[in-house]
């Protein structure tokens, strides 16, 4: 095979570079021509045991994986590349598959080994979900012994000032421990979505409002053909360009100089996980101190099989 940079082809000892990079890289690279494997390097070996000598064969003999084989058809016949996730029933690893289509009929597949990494995550998240469960008996007994004392003492004093406080900290814990459950319960895609009709304004009260100190949130919807669109838009501080990429992560809070408002940073990530779950999607749009907008995009069925 003859490996180009640039455009152009590899002169002197350029070729001989080419092939010691490809030789070196941890991802699985594989070239089909004709329908037969015509080179792979020796990542792809090592992901697929046995296959030293697999040019010249039929990809479904070398990866012994049919769903495999059936992207790498998918993209050949669509002429466009082609992702998956594929777990190997055989050596027990998960793989991040591209199928590219080449030209005069060839394709290139790239193998990624996630196998760890979805270790990782299963590990995050049994432990998440523990930590959870451990964490809700001893708030909510220390949630009650300290109402129990509040409404014991006096409206005015110190001693009830820091009761108070340690109530509204107990029940923030309490309900970031909720909101941990909820997304652990989320990362198992077996666990079904229950839908059911809720009142909007309520959940924008409660939410919303307490990030706008002045003017006003509104919430539109509409349809659009077999999808619906609801934006939910305010005249708060809005959100900083520099964060806004990251709000749908996990315990990320934008610009905290602007002063502490009450939350876990969770609520944006549990409703994208709840927004995705139904097969829809969520975008947020701001402009500091204009103000900010959530746009949400989901099936028409997801609104109406509740």
């Amino acid at each position: 095979m003859k490996w180009r940079f640039g455009g152009r082809s590899s002169p002197g000892h350029q070729p001989e570079l080419a092939d010691e990079v490809l030789d070196h890289l941890e991802d699985g690279i594989v070239v089909l021509e004709g329908g037969v494997v015509s080179w792979l390097n020796p990542a792809a070996t090592l992901m697929f045991p046995g296959v030293a000598d697999a040019a010249g064969r039929p990809l479904l003999e070398m990866v012994r994986e049919h769903r495999i084989n059936a992207l790498a058809a998918k993209a050949l016949q669509r002429g466009q590349e082609e992702a998956a996730e594929v777990g190997l029933s055989i050596s027990n690893r998960t793989l991040y598959v591209r199928a590219v289509p080449l030209n005069a009929g060839g394709l290139l597949l790239l193998f990624r080994d996630l196998t760890r990494f979805r270790h990782l995550e299963t590990v995050r998240q049994q432990f998440v979900a523990n930590l959870a469960h451990e964490m809700r008996t001893p708030l909510a007994g220390l949630d009650l012994a300290a109402q129990t004392l509040a409404d014991e003492l006096p409206a005015e004093g110190d001693a009830r000032l820091f009761l108070n406080r340690l109530l509204q900290e107990s029940r923030r814990l309490q309900s970031t421990v909720a909101n941990l459950s909820q997304l652990a319960a989320l990362d198992d895609e077996g666990v079904p979505v229950d839908r059911a009709p809720f009142d909007a304004r309520a959940l924008v009260e409660d939410n919303a409002l307490k990030f706008t100190n002045e003017g006003e949130v509104v919430m539109r919807g509409r349809s659009e053909g077999n999808r619906v669109e609801i934006v939910v838009s305010d005249t708060g501080p809005g959100i900083p360009a520099r964060d806004l990429p990251r709000v749908f992560e996990r315990f990320y809070k934008a610009d905290r100089s602007r002063g502490a408002k009450p939350g876990s940073g969770l609520g944006l990530s549990l409703a994208r996980h709840l927004i995705e779950l139904q097969g829809g999607t969520i975008i947020a749009e701001s402009t500091p101190n204009i103000g900010t907008r959530m746009r949400i995009r989901l099936p028409r069925g997801s609104l109406t099989s509740a």
